[in-house]
C-alpha cells in the first residue's frame, strides 16, 4: 500500500552533510525524514576523511622521531605498522558509527527511510512505497571518487581516498593521481611512513589555493622527497607481471615511471541524475553543476541543496551550511557566501584560506585594500619549537578583516580564530585588543594589528586603536 507523509523537511542523503541538516531542523521542532539506501554517515564522514587524518596524524609523528635530534634527542627511524593504525582505524569508525546509526536517529525524532528514489513533480519526492509531500526538501548526497579515463587504470588495482585505509602493508612506490588537497595529504603521510611517492597533476598542484602559499608547501614536500610533476599527463598504465608501468607526457616530452601501487585522488563527484531533477525544475550549469544561490536555495524555492551537491568539496563548514539550509527552510533569508566557508589543506606544512585571497580582492575590490603579513619567526614561541610560517591579512578600505591566509605547522586554531574575524567582519582594531595566552602560537595576532598600524597618522577607528589610515592596495 502506498503511503504519503507530509514532513516539514525531507532530506535526500544520509551522509554527514544530510545528517547535520536533519538534527539541527529536529532541534527547532520540524518533523524530518532522511531518504538513505546505504548506511548512514559512514559513506562521507568516515570513509574518506578519517583514514586521511590518520595516515597524515601518523606520518607527523614519524617525522617528529627523525628530527628529535634538533631537540637534544636521538633521533630514530620509526618502525612502522600499518596493521596497526588500520586497526585503530576500524575502531574509531565502529565508534563514530554508532552516533549516526537508525536507533540514535529514531531517538532524536528523525525517520530514516532506507530506499532509492526519485522526485516525481516539484513537491513531491517517491522512495519505494513512500510518496513524500515535504514542506521543503534537501539534496545532500555523498560524493563518490572520479576516476580519470586513462589507458590501462581500470585494469589494474588502485586505491582511492576512501579505501586506501583498508591497506595493511608498506607500499614500496605509490603514485598519486592528482595534487589536490586530499591527494597531497595522504602523499606525505606514505613518504614519511618510508613509500617512495610521486605525485602527478595535469594541471597545477591546489589550483584553487594562493599560489604563494602553495609554492611554500610544495618546496618542503620537494624537501622531504616527494617528486611532484606538474603539467603532467598520463598517457597510459601498463599492467606487469610484477609491479605497474606509467608513462607520462611531460612537458619535456615522454617520461616512464615504474610503481607499485596507485592513489586515485582526482577530486569526487556527485550523481544526481537517478533523482529526476528535472521532474523538480533544478537547473545544472555547463558543468552539470547544480545551481545554487547565496541561501543554499535551488531554482526550485522548495528544494535546498548542501556539501558537494551546492558546490562545496570540503568538509569544512558543513555546521554553518546546515545551519543556513534550516533556518531558509523556515522561510528566513539567510545567506553563505562562499569565502565563509574555510579550506584547508592538512599537510604539513598547513594551508588555511579564509574569506578573499589576494587574488580574489584585487578583482573584487579593485584598490580599496591593503595586505598585512607577518612570519611566525617574530613570535617567540614559534622559533622556540621550530615552528615556521607566515600570515597575510586583507583588509578593506575600513580596515574590516575580509580575508586571511595561514602556512604553517599546528596552525588549525590559529586559522578558527581568523576564520571567526572574517565572518563576524572584524576590524583589525578589534583583534589588536586580543590578548593570547602567553607562549602560543597566537601571539602573531596582535603582531599583525600593529603591523596595521605602524607608519601612519593616528586616527581613531571602530575596534578601539589608534591607526594610519590606509594606502589602496599597498602592502605592508
Amino acid at each position: 500500500m502506498t503511503d504519503v507523509s507530509r514532513p516539514d523537511l525531507c532530506v535526500i542523503g544520509g551522509g554527514h552533510a544530510g545528517l547535520a541538516v536533519a538534527r539541527r531542523a529536529v532541534t527547532r521542532g520540524m518533523t524530518v525524514v532522511v531518504v538513505e539506501p546505504g548506511p548512514l554517515g559512514s559513506a562521507g564522514r568516515l570513509a574518506d576523511r578519517v583514514p586521511a587524518a590518520m595516515l597524515s596524524a601518523a606520518g607527523t609523528r614519524a617525522q617528529l622521531l627523525r628530527a628529535a635530534g634538533d631537540f637534544g634527542l636521538a633521533a630514530v627511524e620509526p618502525k612502522v605498522s600499518l596493521r596497526t593504525l588500520h586497526n585503530r582505524m576500524v575502531a574509531l569508525t565502529r565508534d563514530m558509527q554508532r552516533d549516526d546509526a537508525e536507533e540514535r536517529c529514531a531517538a532524536l525524532g528523525i525517520e530514516v527511510v532506507s530506499e532509492a528514489g526519485r522526485f516525481t513533480d516539484r513537491r513531491t519526492f517517491t522512495a519505494g512505497e513512500r510518496i513524500i509531500k515535504a514542506g521543503a526538501f534537501v539534496l545532500a548526497p555523498d560524493p563518490e571518487p572520479i576516476v580519470p579515463d586513462i589507458a590501462g587504470l581500470r585494469q589494474v588495482p588502485f586505491f582511492t581516498a576512501r579505501t586506501i585505509g583498508g591497506n595493511t602493508r608498506k607500499l614500496s612506490h605509490l603514485l598519486v593521481i592528482g595534487a589536490g588537497a586530499t591527494g597531497l595529504a595522504i602523499a606525505q603521510a606514505y613518504k614519511r611512513l618510508g613509500s617512495a611517492v610521486t605525485v602527478v597533476e595535469a594541471a597545477r598542484a591546489l589550483h584553487d589555493h594562493d599560489p604563494e602559499f602553495v609554492a611554500i608547501l610544495l618546496g618542503q614536500l620537494r624537501e622531504e622527497g616527494i617528486d611532484i610533476r606538474e603539467q603532467t599527463a598520463i598517457s597510459a598504465i601498463q599492467k606487469r607481471g610484477q609491479g605497474i608501468g606509467v608513462i607520462l607526457d611531460e612537458p619535456g616530452g615522454e617520461a616512464r615511471l615504474d610503481i607499485s601501487h596507485i592513489l586515485v585522488a582526482a577530486g569526487s563527484v556527485v550523481d544526481i541524475s537517478a533523482l529526476d531533477i528535472d521532474k523538480a525544475g533544478l537547473r545544472q550549469d555547463k558543468g552539470g553543476q547544480l545551481v545554487v544561490g547565496p541561501g543554499l536555495r535551488t531554482g526550485n524555492r522548495a528544494i535546498f541543496a548542501i556539501g558537494a551537491a551546492a558546490g562545496m568539496p570540503h568538509a569544512s563548514g558543513i555546521e554553518l551550511a546546515a545551519e543556513v539550509v534550516v533556518e531558509n527552510a523556515q522561510g528566513g533569508r539567510r545567506r553563505l557566501p562562499p569565502e565563509f566557508v574555510p579550506r584547508s589543506v592538512g599537510t604539513d606544512p598547513m594551508i588555511a584560506q579564509l574569506g578573499l585571497t589576494e587574488p580574489m580582492a584585487r578583482a573584487r575590490l579593485k584598490q580599496n585594500y591593503r595586505v598585512v603579513r607577518c612570519s611566525f619567526d617574530e613570535v617567540d614561541a614559534a622559533r622556540a619549537a621550530a615552528l615556521s610560517g607566515n600570515a597575510r591579512l586583507i583588509l578593506d578600505s575600513g580596515d574590516t578583516i575580509v580575508g586571511a591566509t595561514l602556512v604553517g605547522r599546528d596552525i588549525a586554531e590559529l586559522a578558527a580564530l581568523f576564520s571567526l574575524a572574517v565572518a563576524n567582519r572584524l576590524a583589525i582594531g578589534q583583534l589588536a585588543n586580543f590578548a593570547p595566552p602567553a607562549g602560543s602560537l597566537a601571539e602573531i595576532v596582535p603582531l599583525l594589528a600593529a603591523r596595521a598600524v605602524e607608519g601612519r597618522p593616528a586616527k581613531k577607528v571602530r575596534g578601539g586603536i589608534a591607526r594610519w589610515l590606509p594606502l589602496p592596495g599597498r602592502i605592508l
